[in-house]
């Protein structure tokens, strides 16, 4: 690495191509060399922003466990929204998502021989997600959720970085290599060829995690099979794409709730509704039924229920139009279902 590139590194600048190359020969870079210039450079920020380099820890924007000294982790912004040169300057980018709905853009890298995911955003609606998803990851845990381990800030935006989850995305054509989830080569497709077993345990995963989620007083919003990612060799499902939980009971401000209308409760498409946990469980309802049936949207004639009767019964009640029908609770879904899969 030149000097000048070196500088451009030191004061968080990857303005041109040449620059940019260098940054990736950066990566390339001993990891103890790597961590000293980081060092270096952690420093030289703060300092220009008039924070001493002893208080560098308290000036970060953000970190939700210490691991040590990291190039990444312990970012505290960058200073282009051109986020994917910077990663490809601390390792090696090998996946890259563009073009979704929410506004975010999302890149792996692996650096040292560990894996992350970041995402990011410029749009200001979709950085007010990301840091609802700050405010929930710092509040709820899960083994199944996919870690948040630190944030940054861009010049005009927000990043986050999550532990890289290994696995298949059960519905989402957009990412490299992903078709519709009526392909029968879908990720999608391949989960509901499981054996029932794995199908009724994933379920089970997902009101777990929702109960975690309400026991700190969360709603769900906008969740939908995109957030699920499933392990077939581990035979596990992971949780991703959380931003939007926010705590409960609220009104409704919008005239429709995010969402996918698979999964959402009649309340969520009224202006001025009440939302709350019960509507929580008409969501957690229809993802039994969306990967339960044999239906492509989750259908919820009986015939194509691969479940038993007792679990749609609890399915049934759960989504039922009107709140007052429903389960009152998570915590009071989980135990009807529960009490379903041993009968």
């Amino acid at each position: 690495m030149t000097t000048r590139s070196i500088h451009h590194w030191l004061t968080g600048k990857w303005n041109s191509h040449s620059d940019q190359r260098h940054a990736r020969r950066f990566s390339a870079l001993p990891a103890a060399d790597r961590v000293s210039l980081y060092e270096t450079r952690l420093s030289v920020i703060h300092t220009r922003r008039g924070c001493p380099a002893a208080g560098a820890a308290g000036c970060r924007a953000g970190r939700v466990r210490s691991v040590g000294g990291h190039p990444l982790l312990d970012l505290t912004s960058i200073e282009a929204d051109d986020v994917e040169a910077f990663l490809s300057g601390l390792g090696v980018v090998f996946v890259v998502h563009r073009g979704h709905d929410s506004g975010n853009t999302s890149a792996a890298v692996e650096i040292d021989g560990r894996r992350w995911f970041v995402k990011w955003a410029t749009d200001p609606e979709a950085v007010s997600h990301l840091k609802s998803a700050v405010r929930f990851h710092t509040t709820v845990s899960h083994p199944a959720i996919a870690a948040l381990r630190g944030w940054f800030t861009l010049p005009s935006g927000m990043a986050l970085i999550h532990d890289w989850i290994t696995g298949k995305v059960l519905n989402d054509p957009l990412v490299p290599g992903g078709v519709p989830r009526a392909d029968p080569r879908s990720a999608f497709a391949r989960f509901r060829r499981l054996d029932l077993r794995e199908n009724l345990a994933a379920v089970s995963t997902v009101f777990d995690v929702h109960r975690a989620a309400a026991d700190q007083g969360f709603v769900a919003v906008d969740f939908y099979d995109g957030c699920l990612i499933y392990d077939f060799g581990r035979h596990a499902v992971r949780f991703c794409d959380l931003d939007c939980y926010r705590p409960g009971p609220y009104i409704l401000d919008r005239d429709r709730q995010y969402g996918s209308t698979r999964f959402m409760a009649p309340e969520e498409f009224r202006r001025g509704a009440q939302i709350d946990e019960r509507t929580t469980v008409f969501t957690l309802g229809r993802a039994a039924f969306v990967l339960l049936s044999n239906g492509q949207r989750g259908e919820q004639a009986r015939s194509l229920w691969r479940g038993s009767d007792t679990q749609y019964r609890v399915a049934q009640t759960a989504t039922q139009a009107d709140p007052a029908r429903r389960y009152q609770s998570v915590a009071e879904l989980c135990r009807s279902w529960r009490s379903a899969l041993s009968q």
